[in-house]
């Protein structure tokens, strides 16, 4: 398994803990529709979270997600190289 660069590493990270805010943020929602008591401030809130985490996040971190399938597959090359060069018949 290949490393992730830190930076790479970091953003994954930010990204899982905006999906499970999210999450906790639905399930609030979620329990004051259950009692009848969202609001459409709560309603506007999780469409605000809903956002953030299905559209925002995902067009701000694309070019790093770019970037690091860039990096999978230099990597892979790389590697793919390395074993065909290891097999080759020496002459």
């Amino acid at each position: 398994m290949s490393e992730v660069p830190e930076p790479l590493r970091r953003l994954n990270v930010v990204l899982e803990a905006m999906f499970i805010a999210h999450e906790t943020i639905y399930g609030l929602h979620h329990g004051l529709v259950s009692a009848d008591q969202a609001t459409a401030r709560s309603r506007s809130l999780l469409a605000e979270s809903a956002r953030i985490v299905l559209q925002s996040a995902p067009e701000a971190s694309a070019p790093a997600r770019g970037a690091e399938a860039q990096l999978a597959s230099r990597k892979a090359a790389v590697c793919s190289y390395r074993t065909a060069s290891l097999r080759a018949p020496v002459r």
